[in-house]
């Protein structure tokens, strides 16, 4: 985009040309004539130029003998400017469970599914005479948790009891050790493969193996972190309250399922007087790493004059499952983070 003052630039250089045209016989009345003259830009390079410091940096480049600005990079609060307000959090090792995400039906560690597998004979012991109590007690259960079923028939089990189908030593902590296979090896290879979902038949592990364990909990799948968030101490109503915030993937997968990043403004009762949702963000976008996001909230008129908190959440449009936790040390209820305050006139 070209700003106004390169708009002026532009104005000003064809009225030189437009004079030179006419001046050519006139040297005295033509600058460029005179040997003194030095054009400030060739049409091709701004090199040599200096840069205004202005709020949000931007970077110029030359083309087609015009100067355009891309737009820069947003930039935090100038130093003295006590209009600004910023808060910083930091990431928490708190373990949870996110829908799709994490460990499966594992009592050590939240999980978010019970996987299940059940011997074909004990589903269907008389053909065509299927025993539904074992599935529906199951998901009774986990739907008490919020939790979601996952589950397979077996048709061949190598245990009289038990639900693997699979030998009991199989992938088990005490197997790889005895194959001198590296436990930590095994714990990264998952990780740099980006897993989501872990199944639980690794067996008993000693306490130092606990540690790595708690990495693959907690870094398995997506897990999201609010770094920063900066906006101006006041608003007035009706306007907008302009937000800068930082977000990270600190997990090593995606997001898989449609959740919404909403943004919501609470009266001094706790009572919301509005909520935003951010159609331009989707976190099923949010690859692992960090991203800035600049947020618009609308500050609807007739709001009385106070300090309001601000919250975020990620729900689920279609409000099936509670908001999505966080890892940040930020006060929460329901799953909404009260990240910062600002105060309406």
């Amino acid at each position: 985009m070209k700003t106004p003052m390169f708009t002026l630039l532009a104005a000003l250089a064809a009225v030189h040309l437009a004079a030179a045209s006419d001046d050519k016989a006139n040297p005295a009345t033509n600058p460029a004539a005179d040997p003194a003259w030095q054009a400030l830009f060739d049409g091709k390079s701004p090199d040599g130029w200096k840069v205004a410091d202005f709020r949000e940096k931007a970077k110029i480049t030359a083309a087609n003998g015009e100067l355009p600005i891309s737009p820069g990079e947003p930039a935090a609060p100038p130093a003295g400017d006590d209009t600004w307000r910023q808060f910083r959090f930091r990431e928490v090792d708190k373990l949870f469970a996110n829908p799709g995400q994490g460990w499966m039906e594992d009592s050590r560690f939240p999980s978010s599914v019970v996987y299940l597998r059940y011997n074909w004979a004990e589903v269907e012991p008389v053909e065509g005479q299927y025993n539904w109590r074992l599935i529906d007690d199951a998901i009774a259960a986990a739907k008490s948790r919020s939790a979601a079923i996952a589950m397979r028939v077996m048709t061949a089990n190598a245990h009289s009891t038990g639900y693997y189908c699979s030998p009991k030593w199989l992938g088990n902590y005490d197997y790889m050790k005895s194959k001198g296979w590296p436990f930590d090896a095994a714990v990264n290879f998952m990780l740099n493969n980006h897993v989501s979902m872990i199944n639980s038949n690794i067996g008993r592990v000693p306490p130092e193996a606990m540690p790595q364990l708690e990495k693959l909990a907690r870094l398995s799948g997506y897990r999201f972190v609010l770094r920063e968030i900066t906006h101006h101490k006041s608003v007035v109503h009706p306007g907008t309250l302009n937000l800068k915030m930082k977000w990270a993937n600190v997990g090593v997968a995606k997001l898989y399922r449609p959740f919404h990043l909403q943004i919501s403004l609470r009266n001094p009762a706790g009572d919301t007087v509005t909520t935003t949702t951010v159609a331009a963000a989707d976190p099923r976008d949010w690859l692992p790493g960090e991203r800035d996001l600049s947020v618009a909230v609308p500050i609807p008129s007739g709001l009385p004059p106070g300090e309001y908190t601000l919250a975020v959440a990620i729900t689920d449009p279609a409000n099936q499952r509670r908001p999505l936790n966080l890892a940040m040390d930020a006060p929460e209820k329901d799953g909404w983070y009260q990240v910062s305050r600002v105060m309406v006139e």
